[in-house]
């Protein structure tokens, strides 16, 4: 998960690929070279030629490993000693974080608020993320790079132990998953005026909980509520 100040600076450790759920031929893996400037900090190569795709990996504190997406594009991973607000939340000793290069925190957009005050919006980044789903035992991370889904999911929630098992898995994002956040209010403002009333619904339910869930992108309310007052009468 995304902490604040947990980088590692030069860990010689790979992980360990275990347990693969799928077809074999679809993720292969190989062994990075040993570290360099700009390089992969020692990290294993796991690549993802084929979705969707499933792979069980097991990460040491201070080791790292590499998703390489259809594409081309990377996800790292790597593995940390749980501490402050991540202790809590993930109720173990270890968590991990991600970004496009072992050990590289993924820096997020500023947003300048009207009072004066400011808050963060996107990473400044290919990676977007998602939404984080939680059960008593295991906590899931959704992470959107280009049209793949790839959810992390923790499964040693609230165990302490030596490592930390995550289950990987990769998929093609749907189409509402596509929209970047901020795009979303001028997406389904122009979805207003679609032929499908199902889409023009869709987009008064989105738009609403823009409003409702105080989005950042939401913008001015009132010219949302304005755009919507004509179609609610029709949906």
């Amino acid at each position: 998960m995304k902490t604040q100040n947990i980088v590692p600076l030069l860990l010689l450790a790979s992980c360990c690929v275990i347990g693969a759920q799928s077809d074999p031929n679809t993720i292969a893996t190989t062994q990075a070279k040993p570290p360099q400037i700009g390089g992969n900090n020692g990290a294993e190569v796991v690549t993802l030629t084929n979705v969707p795709a499933s792979r069980e990996i097991r990460l040491a504190a201070g080791q790292a490993c590499i998703l390489r997406l259809p594409g081309g594009k990377t996800v790292a991973l790597w593995c940390a000693q749980a501490r402050g607000i991540p202790a809590v939340l993930d109720d173990g000793d270890l968590t991990f974080d991600y970004g496009e290069e072992p050990f590289k925190e993924l820096k997020s957009e500023e947003i300048r608020l009207p009072g004066g005050g400011v808050t963060y919006g996107e990473y400044l980044s290919y990676i977007r993320q998602g939404p984080v789903i939680s059960t008593d035992h295991t906590r899931e991370y959704v992470l959107y790079v280009d049209n793949y889904a790839l959810s992390i999911v923790n499964k040693d929630r609230g165990e302490s132990g030596k490592a930390l098992d995550l289950t990987i898995s990769i998929r093609q994002a749907t189409g509402k998953e596509i929209i970047p956040p901020k795009q979303e209010r001028e997406h389904y403002l122009q979805a207003l005026h679609s032929t499908d009333p199902k889409i023009r619904l869709e987009a008064i339910q989105q738009l609403g909980e823009m409003v409702s869930l105080g989005s950042i992108y939401a913008g001015n309310h009132l010219e949302i509520a304005d755009a919507i007052r004509p179609f609610l009468k029709d949906e």
